[in-house]
């Protein structure tokens, strides 16, 4: 079984903690939210460097890549 913690902060960042079958694992957590605002470049910029993060398995940035083209119409993100 897989367990996620989400901790929000409002005046700091989230914490995300995991657990597989009981055992707390070391996790790799991107966070795909135009709804922050950025520039387009910057935007391109997260897209290229999560991408090619080389411990990433192929499948993941393959995920990550959607996120990223999915949300990057969205009128948060200006030029």
């Amino acid at each position: 079984m897989i367990e996620i913690l989400h901790e929000r902060d409002p005046d700091y960042e989230c914490n995300i903690t995991v657990w597989i079958d009981g055992v707390e694992v070391e996790a790799d957590i991107v966070d795909v939210d135009p709804g922050r605002g950025y520039e387009r470049e910057e935007w391109a910029e997260s897209a290229e460097y999560h991408a090619n993060v080389p411990t990433r398995s192929a499948a993941f940035k393959d995920a990550i890549a959607g996120a990223y083209d999915l949300a990057s119409e969205s009128k948060y993100i200006t030029d």
